[in-house]
């Protein structure tokens, strides 16, 4: 049987053992006594010799959860991907592409311009929905200034946290982000949009 000296993960003395020197041995370790301490000294193996040091030294601080701002940006843009699809996944592609077409046929109905086929498709759209025209039109410019309000403020958050992370360090990523979803829960509950984030 042999005496080993254990080790930390910082090489810091924490023990001795008697082990097998035919078998496996724990790793990290020393072969020579450490030195006596006192207090709150301790003894660290620099890997040839033992330094005695006054106090044991600070754990190191774990790696930042964004190395890079581009990273950081990525997880925003799913944050605010993940509010907005709350919205857009409740609907077909297809009825998702005409948005701009339905948003213009309900402004010029309200205004009294509409042409003969964009009266007759809100006409149909209305009664499907068990709606008068007008009701429909109106319906649809509400969901049509909701949506644009979302977008808007979150196009000027997302702008906002994109600058801050160009001008900030690995460490501080996490925080801006949590500032800035932090900032947009709000606007997405007036919505009744559900927040969620690590």
């Amino acid at each position: 049987m042999i005496t080993i000296y254990q080790l930390d993960a910082q090489g810091v003395f924490v023990g001795e053992r008697e082990v097998d020197p035919m078998g496996p041995l724990p790793v990290p370790l020393a072969m020579t006594a450490p030195p006596k301490t006192t207090g709150d000294q301790v003894a660290r193996w620099n890997g040839s010799t033992w330094e005695k040091l006054a106090e044991r030294p600070a754990l190191p601080l774990p790696p930042p959860k964004y190395a890079t701002a581009s990273a950081a940006k990525l997880a925003m843009t799913g944050w605010i991907n993940s509010l907005t699809a709350q919205i857009q996944d409740e609907y077909p592609d297809v009825v998702q592409k005409i948005w701009t077409e339905e948003e213009a046929m309900a402004t010029a109905f309200m205004a009294g311009t509409e042409n003969a086929q964009q009266l007759a498709i809100l006409t149909a759209d209305a009664t499907s929905k068990g709606r008068t025209p007008s009701e429909h039109a109106a319906r649809i410019l509400e969901k049509a200034q909701a949506f644009r309000l979302i977008a808007l403020q979150t196009r000027n958050l997302w702008l906002s946290v994109d600058k801050a992370l160009d001008d900030a360090t690995p460490d501080q990523f996490e925080d801006i982000l949590q500032d800035a979803i932090a900032q947009a829960e709000p606007l997405a509950a007036a919505f009744g949009l559900k927040t969620h984030h690590d």
